[in-house]
């Protein structure tokens, strides 16, 4: 709140320091910038978690392949989300994953651990990791409930390829632009020497 209020000041200093003679004028463009300037926190904001929950598809993944195959094998669920803070690779996720697992062997209160892990984030995928938590701990059946999610593991891998091309594309077609510009460039330098030349000529 700070943040968006202090942006909102400096929008509006700019926003007046822009329009000098009519005060009115400068009070209304000021104003607006302020308003544009707090709410704009809010977008960045939401731009950086949408970045984040890109990145952070395939370690989720990774997070319920390893509690389906530990939970198989009779590991605990407390041991398996410690064991899952290990592959985890994005530093936000691992920061989170490190507090829950250090909440849960502490405290040995699972249930609230998770809920703050929960919290952390804005994420359809984690909010679905987390009820299943409390749901294998509510009803015991944690293999059942991890064997019904193959669904949803297979949708995230469909998404995480899907992400991987886009990446791919915008790859390629910022190659397809530097090269254009390249021969462009090219183009308007044999230009200029022969210009010049022509001009030398006379």
């Amino acid at each position: 709140i700070m943040i968006k209020f202090g942006l909102g000041l400096l929008f509006f200093i700019v926003g007046i320091s822009l329009i000098k003679g009519n005060i009115l004028l400068a009070i209304i463009v000021g104003t607006g910038l302020a308003v544009l300037g707090f709410f704009s926190f809010d977008f960045i904001i939401n731009i950086a978690n949408d970045s984040d929950n890109d990145d952070m598809l395939s370690d989720i993944k990774s997070i319920f392949d390893t509690l389906k195959i530990q939970t198989k094998a009779g590991v605990f669920l407390s041991y398996s989300l410690c064991e899952c803070y290990l592959i985890v690779k994005n530093a936000r996720l691992k920061a989170a994953m490190l507090e829950m697992t250090n909440k849960i062997v502490i405290k040995n209160d699972i249930e609230s651990a998770v809920a703050d892990f929960n919290k952390c984030f804005e994420n359809s995928y984690i909010d679905t990791l987390c009820i299943t938590i409390r749901q294998s701990m509510e009803s015991g059946k944690s293999v059942q409930i991890l064997e019904d999610l193959s669904k949803q593991i297979a949708d995230m891998q469909h998404v995480i390829n899907i992400r991987e091309r886009e990446k791919m594309d915008s790859k390629i077609q910022f190659l397809e632009i530097m090269i254009f510009v390249g021969l462009i460039g090219a183009v308007l330098y044999a230009l200029v020497i022969q210009m010049m030349g022509s001009m030398s000529g006379f």
